[in-house]
């Protein structure tokens, strides 16, 4: 399974989730849930954060999409 590519940025970048979420402007729930896959769209606020800092709004949003399916498949195969 691909990681979230939210998560993967904030690892990468070896920060913590309240680091980003106080740059970004968010709540640590709001990182938190993001990289459990609890929201099914990102955070505008966090969107322009990382796009201010040169990744791709719409990369991010797709690869963060086919994350949430490929979880959610993985999920109902449990069954």
């Amino acid at each position: 399974m691909a990681k979230n590519p939210i998560k993967q940025i904030r690892e990468e970048k070896d920060v913590t989730q309240h680091e980003l979420a106080l740059a970004s402007e968010v709540s640590v729930s709001t990182i938190r849930n993001i990289e459990n896959g609890e929201v099914k769209a990102l955070n505008e606020n966090l969107l322009d954060f990382l796009e201010d800092k040169g990744y791709s709004r719409e990369e991010l949003i797709e690869d963060y999409k086919e994350w949430l399916e490929e979880k959610r498949k993985e999920i109902e195969d449990k069954f």
